[in-house]
């Protein structure tokens, strides 16, 4: 397997994804700083490494999800077996996101202080190495449920934008609201109830074509997510929860006087 990566990274294709996600990290933090110059608010190291990092994500989750949809919904007819079946842009798909896990893990590697948390380096080392690398590109097996696991990608703008409008003090916008309901609506009806009963239907189907490390991987990475799904869908509710039950600072103008 280390081989075949070795020489798949040697090679022209990754040149594409690698500039097109390390001109993101460079060119992002230079046009944050130009627009909160340009409207007079400070911005300091911490926050802009954050940005930068919850920014190239949502680039990233709406690209992946976007390209998911159209490769199940819209050009399904690549999908002879619903567990052996590939095509170039599904291939594609999976090489995308796995270069992106590759840089968010870097990023978050050297940035440390500012962004490390355990939570996201073992969802990017379970679905990005086991599943999108090894069983998806080397394997070369469960193309359409490793799809279905990416269309989890459509809650993370939600997340970022919750985390932009609480960095620039907006949770008392209508918009707060309304991106929280949209977040839990989409991580209760997503994340643990459609794609968990999709992934289950295709693999109790097909489980016998796999090979057992195959499906030991499975095994492992199946629950795996599942529980921090369950886990985050918690965070989710609990937050909306408090922001609903949280008094609303009102501010008085103090050179308005009430008679």
């Amino acid at each position: 397997m280390f081989s075949h990566v070795l020489n798949y990274l040697i090679s022209v294709e990754p040149l594409g994804f690698i500039l097109f996600f390390t001109s993101l990290y460079l060119w992002i933090p230079s046009l944050l700083q130009t627009i909160f110059n340009n409207n007079e608010k400070q911005l300091s190291f911490s926050s802009k490494i954050e940005w930068t990092n919850r920014i190239v994500a949502t680039i990233s989750s709406i690209t992946s999800f976007s390209l998911s949809c159209y490769c199940i919904y819209y050009k399904g007819s690549w999908v002879l077996n619903e567990m052996t079946s590939t095509c170039a842009l599904s291939d594609f798909i999976l090489k995308f996101i796995s270069f992106y896990f590759l840089f968010d893990t870097l990023h978050l590697i050297i940035y440390y202080k500012q962004l490390f948390d355990w939570s996201i380096i073992i969802h990017h080392l379970v679905i990005g190495i086991l599943s999108y690398v090894f069983i998806g590109l080397y394997y070369r097996k469960t193309h359409l449920i490793l799809l279905y696991f990416l269309l989890f990608e459509i809650t993370n703008p939600f997340i970022h934008i919750r985390w932009f409008l609480t960095d620039l003090k907006l949770q008392n916008h209508i918009l707060y609201s309304i991106n929280g309901f949209l977040m839990a609506l989409c991580f209760i009806f997503i994340r643990d109830i459609y794609v968990p009963i999709k992934v289950v239907k295709i693999y109790i189907n097909g489980y016998n074509e796999l090979n057992s490390i195959a499906n030991t991987i499975i095994f492992f990475c199946f629950p795996t997510i599942t529980i921090l799904n369950l886990f985050w869908t918690y965070l989710v509710i609990k937050g909306i929860f408090k922001h609903l039950v949280k008094p609303k600072t009102v501010q008085i103008n103090k050179n308005k006087i009430i008679n």
